[in-house]
């Protein structure tokens, strides 16, 4: 395959990414291919400045962006062979996130048995107890998903009242059960 090349959007004449997964520097007329370096979830990243400021990218998100269409907005990017450090444009594909689990676990990289089980069927999932604004008891739920289910609010905003970031939720307070 033909290497391209491209300007990185809002990086124009200062770094290009490739449809092979390179990026270059075309600081003082150099290009310079850079060494990517990997993140604490194995993806590759650079680190890009503009302005005397810095800010880090991730290589496939990069040639995602550049290369492959995304008609239906979709917000994840996969790799097809599920190799992290393999971000040629042919290994990518834009996913929902609900694709890129499923992906994930039909080639063995989400060893997971929990796909697809919420609450008190995933043994994973801790009690939680509801209190009113004075502390007085209210219930015991198996789970943080059958209460936000109940309420109808977002799971994680129970998780961040459990952790201390927010006061309330739903007029509750939330503890995980002692």
């Amino acid at each position: 395959m033909q290497e391209i090349w491209k300007d990185i959007p809002n990086y124009q004449g200062l770094y290009q990414i490739s449809n092979l997964g390179n990026i270059r520097s075309l600081l003082n007329g150099s290009k310079r291919v850079l060494k990517p370096s990997p993140s604490n979830y194995g993806y590759y990243k650079v680190e890009l400045y503009n302005n005397g400021k810095s800010k880090v990218f991730y290589i496939h998100r990069l040639v995602a962006n550049s290369f492959i269409p995304n008609p239906d907005n979709k917000k994840q990017v996969n790799h097809i062979d599920g190799n992290k450090s393999h971000n040629c444009v042919d290994n990518l594909e834009w996913v929902t996130p609900s694709e890129n689990q499923k992906h994930a676990f039909s080639i063995g990289l989400s060893k997971s048995n929990m796909l697809g089980k919420k609450g008190s069927l995933n043994p994973k999932s801790k009690k939680i107890e509801q209190f009113d604004s004075n502390g007085n008891f209210i219930k015991s739920w198996d789970s943080i998903t059958e209460a936000s289910e109940f309420y109808n609010c977002n799971h994680s905003s129970i998780s961040n009242c459990i952790a201390g970031r927010k006061k309330t939720v739903k007029g509750f307070v939330w503890k995980y059960k002692s």
